[in-house]
């Protein structure tokens, strides 16, 4: 299927391994131009290796997603280079498995920061990487161009469980 994401230019951030890596594979194999934001680490090479297998036209930038200053500089580097922004994948995230009864309120607060505003991960994922790419392409493509303020759950009804059965 054609996602009509050829040339469209996404950022994305945590995309060196897991879900992310799966994204911006997906997405360089539909043509997009995928500008990937890590913390840094020994990834990078394979990342590297395995995008330039497909395309040559992406770039990468490291830095902590908690040091904000440094967000602005990326985000204005890549308008630069390709003129415009298409998407924005908020991948980057952990799960540090703090639970109410059991963590502070400085440490909720932590987690907090690090992980709101990116992907959170609830740790007993049943979903492939695969997919979630997948998903994540269909929702960057004009194919979904009449999807707004949907929470999508690509977790093969993992969310609609009731949690005692775990």
């Amino acid at each position: 299927m054609d996602l009509h994401l050829e040339g469209k230019v996404v950022i994305l951030t945590g995309g060196f391994k897991g879900i992310g890596k799966g994204v911006a594979l997906r997405l360089a194999k539909e043509g997009a131009i995928v500008a990937v934001i890590n913390r840094g680490g020994g990834a990078a090479e394979q990342f590297d290796a395995e995008m330039k297998a497909i395309t040559d036209n992406y770039r990468t930038y490291l830095m902590d997603l908690n040091d904000t200053d440094d967000i602005a500089p990326i985000v204005e580097d890549v308008v630069k280079t390709y003129g415009h922004i298409d998407g924005l994948v908020n991948n980057a995230g952990r799960n540090d498995n703090l639970d109410l009864d059991h963590t502070s309120w400085r440490e909720f607060e932590q987690s907090l920061h690090g992980n709101l505003t990116h992907y959170y991960e609830l740790g007993h994922r049943m979903t492939s990487v695969e997919e979630i790419a997948n998903e994540a392409a269909f929702l960057l493509s004009d194919c979904s161009s009449h999807t707004t303020g949907q929470w999508e759950y690509v977790d093969g009804g993992y969310v609609h469980l009731d949690r005692a059965l775990a």
